[in-house]
């Protein structure tokens, strides 16, 4: 599996963030600087920080689950507590660091997840349960005739979609597909909201479903692979989606999924 991260913007951002005196002075091969300031980081999702963190060029980067959390009182799970960068907990964003320095991102957590894990591995896995039943084999359009009808619909906002993830919620569909439109999900750097359609790309044409891969991260959510010569994701990329059926938003008139494996065709 090729893990990715999608740049667009990013090594920007970070580069016109920092100091008139940082400019003065260019970061060594070496080096990294930090994205945000220990403060911004507190209360943040800690594999957004994580993410944060190694977008920005740190190499040693650990999640650490603090297991104090009962019954979520006063903070949530996954929320930082504080960031340690080489044992210190205070720093100002912009600062710079050697790129292998030990930085270890705490998080508030119940009792059985406590356990430290490395960055990559905090993201669960989203890899469908191997079953011998009818009902857990994956629906495509070759199997599953509903699926082949859905995915031809021209009225994406009909009772179609909400008949049909009610029907199917929670199920694994698999089809070709394609990134229409992407953008930011609220102010994160590292989150996504991605507009999926069936079949190829079109500039001016969309049949279909109008699917979405909400607020996720490219990196670890989607699990890409394959690489097709391509160092990003982005819109006009033909895609093979497997995911499982969430839910049809009516309000913008999209239909929810949640990823399980994409791969580049």
């Amino acid at each position: 599996m090729i893990k990715r991260i999608i740049a667009a913007g990013l090594g920007v951002a970070l580069m016109l963030s920092v100091a008139g005196c940082s400019r003065e002075k260019p970061l060594t091969a070496d080096q990294a600087r930090m994205p945000a300031s220990s403060d911004d980081f507190i209360d943040e999702d800690f594999q957004d920080v994580a993410d944060s963190l190694t977008g920005a060029g740190f190499t040693n980067v650990e999640t650490k689950a603090m297991g104090d959390l009962i019954a979520g009182w006063l903070s949530s799970p996954g929320e930082v507590e504080e960031v340690e960068i080489g044992g210190v907990a205070s720093f100002d964003k912009a600062s710079v660091f050697e790129r292998g320095v030990s930085i270890v991102v705490s998080y508030h957590s119940f009792p059985e997840d406590d356990e430290d894990q490395p960055a990559e591995s905090a993201a669960p896995s989203a890899e469908p349960s191997v079953s011998p039943s009818a009902d857990a084999e994956i629906m495509t359009v070759e199997n599953n005739a509903d699926l082949a009808a859905f995915l031809a619909i021209t009225d994406n906002c009909s009772d179609v979609n909400s008949d049909f993830a009610a029907k199917y919620e929670g199920r694994i569909i698999e089809f070709d597909g394609n990134i229409s439109a992407m953008q930011h999900h609220g102010d994160y750097d590292t989150r996504y909201d991605f507009l999926l359609a069936p079949g190829d790309y079109s500039e001016t044409k969309i049949v279909g479903p109008s699917f979405q891969f909400r607020d996720v991260n490219a990196t670890y959510d989607l699990h890409l692979t394959g690489s097709n010569g391509k160092d990003t994701i982005g819109v006009g990329d033909q895609i093979r989606i497997t995911a499982e059926v969430d839910f049809f938003d009516s309000l913008p008139c999209q239909f929810i999924l949640e990823p399980v494996a994409t791969a580049f065709r």
